[in-house]
């Protein structure tokens, strides 16, 4: 992220560092304003008292390159307030993520699997660089003793991806809202609670030797957070209509519209992920699917 400052000079009286509608840009036209003061008649241990304001403020705005990890675009209202010592800071307010917003996060190492069926027809080998190379663990970024709660309203136009490869033909594309609550405690502790419901979207999805399939997103599918920043529930559906000729017993075929469809539950650090197949406009078929177990249903 790049910040800019406007070339103003800041006063100091009487011992504060005053700021009258001081104003931060990022990528886009509109700035965040700070007004306040930053109290420094004790060296030791500075005071502020900080009213931050932003509307439609363009967080980010990054293209894709090849080690990006987010980029697209980030729209939002900010009204919150940083108040006293800099040793330990608390921070309230909100934020509105608006219209406009349309982000994507590349998945470097994809949570989602399933069973291979197809081990005994094909085998699939890399021949990448197989030799181990350890990396540095890089610290945690820690924000001193700052207490922060922020609410965080999502708009329903907002757009939230991910990319789960590299080339991004298999990615999820999200439409929804909702509210959460993050918290972040002087002993640097982190909690994120709410629910992100969906509205729409898609999910394309390739398994091997299987085409890429495209698949539209049941609405009412969530991620919700109970705490955990890194592992929310997710209870997600997406469906994909095919129309396939089914034989009759008298020697004929049928078409039949079938719903194929993936589903994902459970936690993002213990994900489960179903195909399920069913035939709500043919009775017979249906029944014939209802008498399956999951398995074979998947199969």
């Amino acid at each position: 992220f790049d910040f800019h400052f406007v070339s103003r000079p800041l006063q100091i009286q009487k011992s504060r560092l005053t700021f009258d509608r001081f104003v931060i840009y990022a990528t886009g036209c509109n700035p965040v304003t700070v007004d306040g003061y930053v109290d420094v008649a004790n060296l030791s241990s500075p005071r502020t008292n900080l009213a931050l304001q932003a509307n439609n403020y363009q967080v980010l705005d990054a293209k894709r390159k090849g080690d990006s990890m987010l980029y697209g675009k980030v729209l939002l209202d900010l009204n919150s307030t940083i108040k006293g010592p800099v040793s330990s800071l608390v921070m309230r307010g909100n934020i509105n993520l608006l219209n406009g917003t349309d982000v994507t996060y590349v998945m470097v190492d994809s949570p989602l699997s399933v069973q291979d069926r197809l081990a005994d027809l094909v085998e699939f080998t890399s021949f990448a660089d197989t030799l181990l190379v350890e990396t540095e663990e890089q610290p945690q970024l820690a924000l001193g003793g700052m207490d922060i709660i922020m609410n965080i309203h999502m708009d329903q136009t907002a757009k939230v991806n991910v990319d789960l490869s590299p080339d991004r033909s298999s990615r999820i594309a999200l439409q929804g809202g909702g509210d959460l609550a993050f918290q972040y405690t002087p002993q640097g502790e982190m909690s994120l609670s709410g629910r992100y419901t969906l509205f729409g979207g898609t999910v394309k999805y390739a398994l091997p030797v299987i085409p890429l399939k495209e698949f539209a997103v049941n609405n009412g599918s969530y991620v919700e957070w109970g705490g955990d920043v890194m592992d929310p529930n997710i209870n997600f559906k997406a469906v994909e209509r095919m129309r396939v000729a089914v034989p009759n017993e008298g020697g004929g075929t049928r078409i039949v519209n079938f719903d194929v469809s993936i589903e994902v539950k459970n936690k993002l650090n213990n994900l489960e992920l179903m195909f399920n197949l069913e035939a709500p406009d043919d009775g017979e078929v249906q029944g014939q699917l209802a008498a399956m177990d999951d398995a074979e249903r998947s199969k």
